[in-house]
């Protein structure tokens, strides 16, 4: 069998360069204030949505009935 030790490093050998590194400049702390309002923020948004949607459904169902009862119009004629 072959021995391939001169691919294997020692721990110790390897570097990964974590002396050279700068430490992580810190992060801005989120103020409670802020965070509500940006989660105010997020809600009046989600409820517009659900506005617009529930707008568009009522639209659609409009719609629908109408052709509904153009359908039952269609049918009594040809019925007749």
């Amino acid at each position: 069998m072959v021995s391939l030790k001169f691919w294997k490093k020692k721990e110790k050998d390897i570097d990964f360069g974590t002396k050279n590194i700068p430490p992580m400049p810190d992060l801005p702390k989120m103020i409670g204030d802020t965070n509500t309002e940006n989660m105010k923020a997020k809600m009046d948004l989600v409820l517009t949505q659900i506005q617009s949607l529930n707008v568009r459904y009522e639209t659609l169902n409009e719609r629908l009935q109408r052709i509904e009862q153009m359908i039952q119009e269609i049918y009594r004629i040809a019925k007749a």
